[in-house]
């Protein structure tokens, strides 16, 4: 079940001329991995930057990361395509900028900043939705457990943003029950997402009626 339903769009603020937006490399590729590709919700086919944050969702998965470097003060939704991805993945990235009308992923040289991919990104004139509402919260004391299903798209793209973020990266999820949208957290402090379960009768808890010690 996506969560859309428990969405409420944010006020869309009034857009400044050149505004840059700026955000790191790898945790940015990692966030557009929840992007939708669905056109009929097309304020959701881009990552939304809102300050220090970076947040992307397609109703199923959200991913969120923070960047403690910079502080976009305008918030905008900008689609981030394949090639921009596969660039920001590459070794040598470092950071991403956005400005007119342009998207482009920069090596890590402050002095003489190479230019390693560059093409056209223009801002969705769109409202993204209130994120914060479906984001769960545990007290440290507190024992999440849940036989929670997730389907075989939401632990691709969970798997997938787990290797962007580091070789051998394992991920933790966390739910209160079968129901409620469950945290993810890696290995990278800074970044997390959540996962909406989904109903599931064809796989059983348990092991099998066959298995027996």
């Amino acid at each position: 079940t996506a969560w859309t339903s428990l969405l409420n769009l944010k006020t869309k603020p009034k857009r400044e001329t050149n505004t840059m937006i700026r955000f790191n490399a790898q945790k940015l590729a990692a966030v557009s991995l929840a992007q939708s590709t669905e056109s009929t919700r097309y304020y959701l086919c881009g990552v939304y930057f809102d300050g220090s944050r970076a947040v992307a969702t397609d109703g199923h998965i959200m991913t969120l990361a923070n960047d403690e470097a910079v502080n976009n003060e305008t918030p905008g939704i900008y689609p981030i395509s394949k090639k921009t991805l596969a660039a920001m993945k590459g070794r040598f990235a470092d950071h991403v900028e956005i400005s007119d009308g342009m998207i482009k992923v920069l090596n890590d040289d402050l002095n003489n900043p190479t230019i390693l991919h560059i093409e056209p990104c223009q801002e969705i004139d769109g409202t993204f939705p209130d994120y914060a509402r479906v984001i769960p919260s545990y007290e440290e004391t507190e024992t999440p457990a849940s036989f929670a299903a997730f389907g075989e798209i939401i632990l691709g793209k969970l798997v997938a943003t787990a290797k962007i973020l580091g070789k051998k990266s394992s991920v933790r999820i966390m739910g209160k029950d079968i129901n409620s949208p469950h945290i993810v957290r890696y290995k990278n402090e800074s970044i997390f997402s959540v996962a909406m379960p989904i109903r599931c009768e064809e796989a059983a808890i348990g092991t099998p009626s066959w298995y027996s010690n």
